[in-house]
């Protein structure tokens, strides 16, 4: 009997699940906090000062920075408690940076680097190729290769991933540019292909399944679904430097979605939303939009591509109007602010504090055609979810960061984040008790300023992360990016 009014009413088994849920996340935590003390306790034997790194007794390598710390103190109560506490978490921080120092020392040698180096580059320093992979938990992996040419300022690349035939990517980009020391200018032509079936989309608002927009149907067993996208993209992006740390660019752009109502997993979106009252669907065409864009950027930092202390500011306004049928017109506008605050002061600041609030705003020119759900703000910067999947949309977006930064070894470099995402219709409707947070940790391997691997583990009210990157740098608030 009970089974069979379960499944009657479906609402009461997610509710059942859900405070199941719970009750197994607390008892988790009291038996990771005990075990943490227990360990501790075992621990204490086995705990170094910073004195024995000439002894060579201490566990860690003494060039791997951010591990050396100093002997707790059996009289300190208070310490001994947050150091039970937080040995297991620290414990796991502590090796994943140990595994990728080691990696990154061993890449530092000269006869391993030029090994590597003859096997990447096909011609002098000029031509040459990478392997490409990324993959997080939520999307398909995608393998493939990008081959590269340069000559002074210049560059062109080809770069190619595949899964399957309904799961694959082709993004081409050439660039010329003149670099001095305190001005230069660079423009940039390029232009993707893109097919793939693993984007998510969870409804508007930063509640959607309370929100009047949405209409959820009866029975949904999830509060999102699977669509698959065809996607192409050409744009040019003009940028001048004309006075040190100053950037004028702009960006214009166009694009093809043209959306499925097919998924490489269950639930289907149309399983769960009634898609014929999106625009996006409504239309049964593909969304045809037209973009320009002008931006303002301070970059105060010696090396932007290294830990250094500074300010960096962008702002934009753009606007887009649809092509080929498409009706619909906006505004766009954003501001991105970030404080590199120095923790040890030197002349190349390897420990770095971020603070960060980015706002991407969009402003509908015409109240009697909608804007595509495509086209909203994508918040590329929290590290939550992935990329492909819409969980949080509405015309204003603002994702705060507090982040610690440290250069963990040669060619290494280590970050804990908290990310914080909260979205609304208008500045004055965000609720932050609905805001979506992640905190977690990312180590990169990066080599002549550029980064190579990426690899990072978030937890938060979206649930665990794991998201690994070879060859493909991590995408800043850049709308050229926005797939």
């Amino acid at each position: 009997m009970l089974v069979r009014n379960l499944k009657r009413n479906p609402q009461i088994l997610k509710h059942c699940k859900a405070k199941m849920s719970f009750r197994l996340i607390n008892i988790f935590f009291i038996v990771l906090i005990a075990y943490s003390v227990w360990a501790e306790e075992i621990n204490n034997s086995r705990v170094h000062s910073s004195d024995t790194l000439e002894s060579g007794t201490l566990l860690y390598a003494d060039n791997i920075r951010g591990l050396v710390r100093e002997e707790s103190l059996p009289s300190d109560i208070w310490r001994s408690m947050v150091d039970g506490l937080l040995y297991v978490p620290r414990q796991f921080v502590n090796g994943s940076i140990y595994v990728s120092g080691k990696t990154g020392a061993w890449v530092a040698r000269d006869e391993v680097r030029e090994r590597i180096e003859n096997i990447l580059y096909l011609y002098k320093k000029n031509l040459g190729w990478h392997p490409v992979f990324y993959w997080t938990t939520g999307i398909r992996p995608k393998y493939g290769a990008r081959v590269f040419f340069s000559r002074d300022d210049n560059t062109s690349s080809v770069m190619g991933v595949y899964h399957s035939e309904t799961n694959w990517k082709i993004k081409g980009k050439a660039s010329l540019a003149k670099v001095r020391k305190y001005w230069g200018w660079n423009v940039q032509l390029a232009g993707i292909a893109d097919n793939s079936d693993d984007w998510e989309f969870y409804g508007f608002g930063s509640n959607p399944e309370s929100d009047s927009r949405n209409t959820f149907k009866s029975g949904a067993s999830e509060n999102y679904g699977n669509y698959a996208q065809l996607f192409r993209h050409t744009h040019l992006l003009a940028e001048v430097n004309p006075v040190q740390n100053w950037t004028i660019s702009y960006l214009t752009y166009y694009h093809m979605r043209s959306l499925k109502q097919t998924g490489f997993q269950e639930p289907l979106l149309q399983d769960i939303l009634a898609v014929n009252e999106l625009y996006t669907f409504k239309r049964k065409r593909p969304v045809e939009q037209y973009y320009q864009e002008l931006s303002l950027a301070l970059d105060t930092r010696e090396n932007k591509n290294q830990l250094y202390s500074g300010v960096r500011t962008e702002g934009y306004v753009g606007v887009s109007r649809g092509i080929g049928g498409d009706e619909s017109r906006f505004y766009r506008s954003g501001l991105d602010i970030s404080l590199f605050i120095p923790v040890r002061r030197s002349r190349r600041h390897e420990r770095i504090f971020l603070v960060r609030s980015v706002y991407d705003g969009l402003f509908n020119k015409r109240d009697d055609v909608p804007v595509p759900f495509t086209e909203y703000p994508q918040h590329l910067t929290f590290r939550g979810t992935p990329g492909r999947a819409f969980i949080r949309v509405d015309n204003r977006s603002l994702v705060n960061t507090l982040e610690y930064q440290w250069a963990g070894g040669p060619f290494l470099n280590t970050h804990v984040f908290v990310d914080h995402l909260i979205v609304g219709e208008k500045l004055g409707t965000f609720k932050w008790n609905e805001g979506l947070y992640a905190a977690g940790i990312g180590v990169d391997f990066h080599y002549r300023a550029k980064e190579l691997v990426r690899v990072q583990l978030s937890m938060g009210n979206v649930g665990l992360r794991l998201a690994a990157n070879v060859g493909v740098p991590l995408k800043r608030n850049y709308r050229g990016d926005w797939e």
